[in-house]
């Protein structure tokens, strides 16, 4: 390959990476549109670039495809990376993108109910992952936490605490008690109180979690709202009906604004609120 050649893959590869980051953003913040376009740019660019920023751009489609609610193309992005980059020689990078992508693949098969296959995946990404430096500890605190709910899902209460403290530890270290990810944490170690009818020691990790999306995002962010939503659950469980009541109303409005009138959290907050009024009387 000649020099100039050489500069100009080089020279995509560089371009493909910022892409994609500025993509991550804006599938965090909700602006797909502009995420589809980030990542038409990079594929083109990639054609001339290195297998890595090839895998790269698949993993973000599949990713921006989970996000957007197209399963078959998350699952078909993150399979065809699992399969391709399995049976070929490992760079660093391509390391990093196989271990994200079984990871969102156990994700995805956690919310189809495919526990054990999830459990696999997520496994295998884990120890990859921990032996793995250039693989940073909020990747492998997302991974603790991803095994978290599955344990959660499938009845062992003690292993999914164990997998939510981990993943609160490392993320305290690397990124901060008020990073976004530590309030997904702080959520879904409330959930698992609540699923344990221990609705007051869930109380103190669903305000921590409300208070922390509210500082990062706004009040009116669907993040912060799925927060509100599950404190609300629980405060309506310790009888303090009022505050609940209020939460709902406000979490209501917003996914109504966000998702119209014929949508699952819609109706899932209305009978939320129908059960307070009832209990209420």
């Amino acid at each position: 390959m000649s020099r100039r050649r050489t500069q100009q893959s080089t020279g995509d590869e560089l371009l493909v990476q910022r892409l994609l980051a500025e993509c991550r953003l804006a599938i965090d913040s909700g602006d797909h549109g502009r995420a589809e376009r980030m990542i038409g740019f990079a594929q083109v660019l990639s054609e001339t670039a290195d297998d890595a920023a090839v895998a790269q751009v698949a993993l973000m489609r599949g990713l921006l495809a989970h996000h957007t609610g197209d399963i078959a193309t998350a699952v078909e992005s993150f399979e065809w990376l699992e399969a391709n980059l399995s049976s070929k020689p490992w760079t660093p990078n391509t390391f990093e993108v196989l271990v994200q992508a079984r990871t969102f693949l156990g994700s995805v098969r956690r919310e189809q109910g495919r526990y054990s296959d999830a459990e696999h995946l997520l496994r295998i990404a884990l120890t990859a992952a921990e032996e793995a430096p250039a693989i940073g500890p909020d990747f492998v605190s997302l991974i603790c936490n991803e095994l978290g709910m599955v344990f959660k899902c499938t009845g062992r209460f003690d292993l999914a605490l164990s997998s939510y403290e981990r993943a609160l530890s490392l993320l305290n270290r690397a990124d901060g008690v008020d990073h976004p990810a530590v309030a997904t944490i702080y959520h879904n170690l409330a959930g698992l109180a609540h699923a344990r009818g221990n609705y007051a020691a869930a109380e103190i990790p669903a305000r921590r979690a409300v208070e922390i999306r509210q500082r990062t995002h706004g009040p009116d962010h669907i993040a912060t709202v799925s927060d509100q939503a599950m404190l609300a659950s629980i405060l309506a469980g310790l009888g303090q009906l009022d505050e609940a009541e209020k939460l709902l109303r406000h979490a209501l409005k917003v996914y109504k604004r966000t998702y119209g009138e014929d949508h699952y959290e819609v109706a899932l907050m209305l009978n939320n609120l129908a059960a307070i009024a009832g209990a209420a009387r």
